[in-house]
C-alpha cells in the first residue's frame, strides 16, 4: 500500500513538472534592430529537446517574428524567420549545456504607431518527456500503467543524472 501511495506521488510531482514548461510570452515589435527575448533551458547530453511555439498573427500584418536556438558553446540549433501559427522544432543536445531560445520581433517598413505584438505560447519538453510515447505504447503493445512505469523509470534517471553532475561539477 505504501508503494503505490508512493508510485502516485511521484507520477503527480514528475507531471507537474512537465506542466511548468509550458510559457506565455509577449514580444513587442520594434522598427530597428529589435532587442532578443530569451528563454534559457538547461539540458543533459544526447538528450531529445522538442519544442513547440503557437503564435497570433498572420504574415503580412507588419511584424516577423523570429527565433534561434543556441547552446551556451555557440552551436546553433535551428534559426528561422517569419513564424506564423504553429512552428515545431526538435533536436538532440550535442553536450551538456544550457541552450537559450531568442525571438525578436521586427516591424516592417511601411507600419508605424499603434502596439504591435506578438503573443507566443512556448513549451519546452526535454528527455523523457519529449518521447512519443503513444508511438512506443502501439510499437511495444504495452499497457497505459506499464507506460506510464516507464515515462516515470526515465524520469527518475534523468533526475539521478542531473544530481550525479551537479554534485560532481
Amino acid at each position: 500500500m505504501k508503494y503505490s501511495s508512493f508510485l502516485q506521488s511521484i507520477i503527480s510531482f514528475l507531471a507537474l513538472i512537465n506542466l511548468a514548461t509550458a510559457l506565455r510570452l509577449e514580444i513587442p515589435a520594434s522598427a530597428h534592430n529589435p532587442p532578443p527575448k530569451c528563454l534559457r533551458e538547461f539540458v543533459q547530453d544526447r538528450q531529445m529537446v522538442v519544442v513547440t511555439i503557437n503564435t497570433d498573427g498572420h504574415q503580412g500584418d507588419g511584424q516577423i517574428l523570429s527565433m534561434t536556438i543556441t547552446d551556451s558553446l555557440g552551436n546553433e540549433y535551428r534559426n528561422k524567420r517569419d513564424i506564423v501559427g504553429n512552428f515545431k522544432v526538435a533536436f538532440t543536445a550535442q553536450s551538456t549545456s544550457a541552450f537559450d531560445i531568442c525571438f525578436t520581433n521586427e516591424l516592417q517598413g511601411g507600419y508605424r504607431g499603434g502596439n504591435y505584438v506578438r503573443d507566443i505560447e512556448l513549451d519546452i519538453e526535454a528527455g523523457a518527456a519529449a518521447r512519443d510515447w503513444n508511438a512506443i505504447q502501439s510499437a511495444e503493445r504495452l499497457k497505459p500503467s506499464e507506460v506510464q512505469l516507464r515515462k516515470v523509470d526515465e524520469m527518475i534517471d534523468e533526475i539521478s543524472s542531473e544530481l550525479d553532475y551537479l554534485f560532481t561539477t
